[in-house]
């Protein structure tokens, strides 16, 4: 910092990045963030990543919904919709469900099918592979949900409602019981 000769003003302290570690000084010690990542697994997730970005952009490229200004309003709602779908799709960051979308953008079906119109695809074999991908996804979700304990729950209760009281009950019991032990603690020291 540059002061001009006779100003009594002091320089402005430089940001954080740049300070010098004072004599005091201790590195951390302890529990450190052990880099679980091999550096042959770091190429692959690197690759990946860019095999992400590549198919990414090549599929909105192909519906982004400033190509379709000027056709009729179905077709860039389509198109908005696909680039929303195309966006979590990215930023979740699962390649496998990214390359399936993408190839049903790029068979053409993705913009040209209309629901319950099996002659609007246009690669009926590409539509198929889509659909049964989607399928597979949508059975192994339902699948999880099945096995959930929110799901138990809501089949066993009649009202869920009674559940929600069973366990304000259980915890209240817990409550009473460590603050017994804690009374039990307190009075033992004095």
């Amino acid at each position: 910092m540059q002061t001009c000769i006779g100003s009594k003003r002091k320089p402005k302290k430089q940001s954080g990045w740049s300070r010098k570690k004072g004599k005091n000084y201790k590195e951390q010690q302890g529990i450190t963030k052990a880099n679980p990542a091999t550096p042959e697994r770091s190429k692959s997730d690197a690759t990946d990543q860019q095999e992400l970005k590549r198919l990414y952009k090549e599929a909105i490229r192909h519906v982004h919904p400033d190509k379709f200004v000027n056709e009729d309003a179905d077709k860039s709602q389509r198109a908005t919709a696909l680039t929303v779908q195309l966006n979590d799709m990215y930023e979740s960051g699962d390649l496998d469900e990214l390359k399936g979308f993408y190839e049903h953008i790029i068979s053409g079906n993705a913009m040209s099918h209309v629901a319950y119109a099996p002659a609007t695809a246009v690669n009926p074999a590409a539509m198929m592979a889509y659909l049964q991908k989607k399928k597979e996804a949508l059975r192994q979700n339902l699948q999880d949900t099945m096995s959930s304990e929110l799901y138990k729950v809501l089949t066993t209760y009649e009202n869920p409602q009674d559940f929600i009281a069973e366990v304000a009950l259980q915890f209240e019991a817990k409550i009473k019981q460590l603050e017994k032990r804690t009374r039990k603690s307190r009075a033992s020291k004095s």
